[in-house]
């Protein structure tokens, strides 16, 4: 007859499942699917990919750029505002700060993708729409927030 067999590091919990590497006892709560099958926590090694970590220096980067790179953003959006204005021109605006801003950080990064890369992107977006508006004499339109969403949301599909 069939030993009873417990989970590892679930104590009392019933498993027939062991880790294919080291044959421990793991229940599905612990179990990490791999290509090679069930693994247990030790085994399976899960890491964050490269391309979503941030180091110290690529964080403090693009912080700073975001800044810098935001008001710099701000100022020439109100400069180029000051002479054409529109639903399509801030549509052909919003991609430009979009890609401005990613390409800004792909620099500061080193390439790296993800919610911190995200967030550092927005915040250059949003300062250089406030620089935008109170060059401007705080006069915000409709096409200036609509430039600024299409800004945003091209700069979230480039860095997610």
């Amino acid at each position: 007859m069939a030993e009873t067999v417990f989970c590892s590091r679930c104590a009392g919990v019933e498993t027939a499942l062991r880790c294919s590497r080291c044959e421990t006892p793991i229940c599905p709560n612990c179990l990490i699917q791999s290509p090679v099958g069930a693994r247990c926590p030790g085994c399976a090694q899960v890491r964050k990919a490269p391309m979503y970590t941030l180091n110290t220096t690529q964080t403090l980067t693009g912080l700073f750029t975001a800044i810098i790179g935001g008001t710099a953003i701000g100022f020439l959006w109100a400069w180029i505002g000051s002479f054409a204005g529109g639903m399509f021109f801030a549509m052909i605006l919003g991609i430009g700060l979009g890609y401005a801003i990613t390409k800004l950080m792909d620099v500061a990064t080193g390439q790296r993708r993800g919610p911190i890369v995200i967030t550092f992107a927005a915040l250059g977006i949003v300062i250089a729409w406030a620089i935008q508006m109170v060059s401007l004499g705080f006069a915000t339109s409709l096409p200036t927030i609509i430039a600024a969403a299409i800004g945003f949301y091209f700069a979230y599909q480039n860095l997610k």
